[in-house]
């Protein structure tokens, strides 16, 4: 493999890890569940959901389909941040743009967001 494959491998995980972890955040925040609580009826680390919302790792596919269930939605619903065609111009801009924030930056974005859902 070439270097600059590589280097735009690493460029594509970060940014889908970062998407999918704030996908997964939103979710389990609309089910106003912690992440600690969440890993744990899934059996797993208490650190586990946190790790793959902070882009630190993906799930397993048969932990991804727990995750859906427990969540109580669908593979394709969730999945849904990562298709261009199934998101608002001002949604696709958002998760854009949210995978150049750091993880300070990404949690004050979610507790403004997560305010704004109880709001409604």
């Amino acid at each position: 493999m070439s270097k600059d494959y590589k280097e735009k491998q690493k460029e594509y995980r970060q940014k889908y890890a970062k998407t999918f972890g704030t996908r997964l955040s939103s979710l389990r925040a609309n089910k106003d569940v912690s992440a600690s609580k969440m890993s744990d009826y899934l059996g797993r680390n208490h650190t586990y959901i946190s790790s793959i919302e902070n882009a630190k790792s993906f799930p397993k596919m048969e932990n991804f389909f727990e995750i859906c269930d427990y969540l109580g939605t669908t593979p394709s619903e969730f999945m849904k941040c990562f298709d261009p065609k199934d998101q608002s111009e001002g949604r696709s801009l958002l998760y854009e743009r949210i995978a150049f924030l750091n993880d300070d930056q990404v949690n004050t974005v979610l507790n403004v967001v997560n305010a704004m859902i109880r709001k409604r």
